[in-house]
């Protein structure tokens, strides 16, 4: 059993695995640390089911840079965490830049950690820290 913290930096680091090109032009990651139950609402209030998901974002054209912080976890139940963290995207030039709160489920099924759900939400640019 990890602690808290030991969950917390485990989530984390998958959280952040999902914001790498690398992991997010290959279906057989996302599949493996998305849920089979997986959905998100984007920013745009769109909606996107685990199947729109591992076949959008191999193929996307513009390649993002995420930078997260301030992550907090809510233990929901002994399967089951809230993660919430802070973050800014922006195209690999840097032109444009765009803020985000942003929500995640993560749920343990058959031993392994895997996002159920993620919402991120629009916001002003966020305090330096």
């Amino acid at each position: 059993m990890l602690t808290e913290a030991a969950l917390l930096n485990l989530l984390q680091e998958m959280e952040i695995s999902l914001h790498q090109t690398s992991v997010r032009s290959n279906p057989e990651q996302l599949d493996r640390l998305l849920h089979r139950d997986f959905h998100e609402i984007g920013r745009s209030g769109a909606f996107y089911s685990k199947a729109d998901t591992v076949e959008s974002l191999p193929n996307m054209k513009s390649r993002v840079e995420i930078l997260a912080r301030n992550f907090k976890m809510t233990v929901i139940s002994k399967d089951a965490c809230l993660l919430v963290y802070e973050a800014s995207q922006s195209s690999r030039d840097g032109a444009s830049r765009q803020y985000a709160r942003r929500s995640s489920i993560w749920k343990l099924e058959a031993g392994n950690w895997q996002m159920l759900f993620h919402q991120g939400t629009p916001t002003h640019p966020l305090d330096p820290g």
